[in-house]
């Protein structure tokens, strides 16, 4: 169903990162390189993986336990790649070694007290995944005691960072959508070089938004006046799961373990598209001048209905509008309701009833609501009588009672109301 769209990429970063953990070394003699090595005298007692998508920060704690009867003088290495420095990168940074300071933002926490590190270089043989350099640092671990270090570093992950714009071909009337694919591997097998299982594991990665969202399949969705926006999560650890959170319209997903001993290494990847050129008052106002009046063309609707179906997938669709209609209810009953608001409840209502009617085959007889479904090729319009499931017609009167609801508030009012529309001056530019 995707038409006549010139899509332009206003910015395209791409990172080549994969994440270790912290690991035991030494120090070569004659080279002066790193190299990884087993410790048995050391363990994990714990191991706290954050990750905030935000800030593309990592915040790394760990328990290490000195089970000998003898203090442990250690060299500490976080491998890291070069591998990422290319293109963009070499023209903003004048070494590699520069590069990877920046990139990485390294910062370790003993006790709460900062400590620097050292960018050296690694053996790559005693590594994998292609390490050929390592952050370092010198520590003594008592003995029979646990040392407990926090590393905070800077990831892009393999990550994809860009704008699209989408014309139609109706007019000059423009849609910015951002789009952010980002793949993050974090190393469990290779690195663990201390002895034994990692007795407790916890792994969160948090994202923030600017406004309320609705969950589906572990996956978020927002559909509101601030922006239309979906979050896609995918990990091969299946235990991560969607965990709300205190924080005001922010979520995590984590999973925790004991005696933890993992057979694949982390990784989790996300697709995060919105915009704000659409949101939910302008589409609602589109929505209400096409089907009351002849100020929009059907290629025009169209358009708009093909940049939903970018953000959001199409068999979801009316299931993030049934949950976002609700949330945007509990939020309108919390306070007075004017008459703008109220009517862009009534018309997403509507919009939802009758998509529900269209994916049956409902013939309307205002044939502009018959325009506006003729977007999807699904769409067959070829009886009056529809009768739907148990759980769809619960939802069904539900929504009706919410729209009933709203038009009592516009029936109160004496004077005429309009919503905003989708006009050029209403677009992000």
């Amino acid at each position: 169903m995707k038409k006549n769209i010139l899509i332009e990429i206003l910015l395209l970063a791409t990172i080549f990162c994969v994440n270790a953990n912290d690991s035991f070394s030494y120090r070569e003699a004659e080279s002066g390189l790193i190299v990884l090595i087993q410790n048995d005298n050391i363990a994990m007692e714990y191991e706290s993986l954050e990750y905030n998508y935000d800030d593309r920060e990592y915040s790394v704690t760990y328990r290490f336990r000195n089970n000998t009867d003898s203090d442990e003088t250690l060299l500490l290495a976080f491998p890291v790649s070069s591998h990422g420095y290319i293109g963009l990168e070499r023209e903003y940074h004048n070494t590699v070694e520069e590069w990877l300071i920046d990139t990485h933002k390294f910062k370790t926490y003993i006790n709460g007290i900062l400590n620097m590190r050292k960018l050296e270089k690694l053996n790559t043989d005693s590594s994998s995944f292609n390490y050929d350099y390592a952050f370092t640092l010198d520590i003594e671990i008592p003995k029979n005691s646990i040392l407990e270090i926090n590393d905070v570093y800077n990831s892009k992950g393999n990550s994809k960072f860009y704008y699209n714009y989408y014309y139609p071909s109706t007019n000059d009337l423009k849609t910015q959508i951002f789009y952010s694919e980002v793949d993050l591997d974090y190393i469990l097998l290779t690195a663990n070089n201390w002895k034994g299982d990692i007795k407790s594991f916890s792994s969160v990665y948090t994202k923030k938004l600017i406004s309320p969202y609705v969950s589906i399949n572990n996956n978020i969705y927002a559909f509101n006046n601030d922006h239309l926006l979906s979050f896609e999560f995918s990990s091969n650890y299946s235990e991560m799961v969607l965990n709300e959170s205190d924080e005001p319209n922010q979520f995590s997903y984590s999973f925790s373990k004991y005696d933890f001993s993992p057979e694949e290494n982390l990784s989790v990847s996300t697709i995060e598209k919105k915009t704000s050129s659409i949101n939910a008052m302008l589409l609602a106002g589109s929505i209400y001048s096409f089907i009351n009046g002849d100020e929009y063309s059907r290629s025009h609707m169209h358009y708009i209905l093909e940049m939903l179906d970018y953000i959001y997938a199409e068999d979801l669709f009316d299931d993030i509008l049934y949950l976002s209609l609700k949330e945007m209810d509990g939020y309108f009953s919390s306070q007075t309701t004017d008459e703008i608001f109220a009517l862009e409840m009534v018309t997403l209502s509507r919009f939802y009833l009758n998509l529900l009617f269209a994916k049956e085959g409902y013939r309307f007889s205002n044939k502009k609501w018959e325009e506006l479904f003729q977007y999807y090729s699904w769409y067959n319009p070829t009886t009056k009588n529809v009768n739907f499931d148990p759980m769809t017609n619960e939802k069904v009167e539900e929504i009706k009672i919410l729209r009933s609801k709203y038009q009592e508030i516009i029936d109160s009012i004496e004077y005429e109301i309009d919503l905003p529309s989708l006009k050029i001056e209403n677009q992000g530019k």
